[in-house]
């Protein structure tokens, strides 16, 4: 299990520290976290996950600023490009553009047991959290 630390100073998105070695299909065991300068302070953050010729993966981080990475992105080694933008009203605030190097793991079946939930289901889902926690 690793846990790849970012940091995001104004709009330049940087390692913390050296990512460890993360390999393809790792399902739900590798975790991203992001810390902000207090330029990012009040903004809903989304981290952007793309892999050339495949779909983009966007995350809503919570207020911790970790995610799991999606298993739509660890299916297969290679390069993937992590950045992060976030919205307060009617600003948006984006980060510069990192990549992340995938080695080969085992084979497997090669299908994700899930996919990761599109920006309206997340949404829906942080509203079913709040109601639940107001009942």
């Amino acid at each position: 299990m690793a846990t790849l630390k970012l940091k995001c100073i104004d709009q330049v998105l940087e390692w913390e520290t050296p990512p460890d070695p993360i390999y393809s299909g790792n399902i739900n065991i590798d975790s991203i976290a992001f810390e902000f300068c207090s330029l990012w302070d009040n903004f809903t953050k989304t981290v952007v996950f793309n892999r050339e010729g495949a779909d983009t993966i966007l995350v809503l981080l919570d207020s911790s600023g970790i995610c799991k990475l999606p298993p739509e992105i660890t299916q297969e080694s290679g390069i993937i490009s992590i950045g992060v933008f976030g919205i307060n009203g009617e600003e948006r605030r984006t980060s510069s553009v990192i990549g992340l190097y995938f080695d080969k793991g085992t084979m497997t079946d090669g299908v994700p047991s899930e996919y990761t939930p599109d920006m309206y289901q997340q949404i829906i889902a942080l509203c079913n959290d709040a109601v639940n926690i107001a009942q």
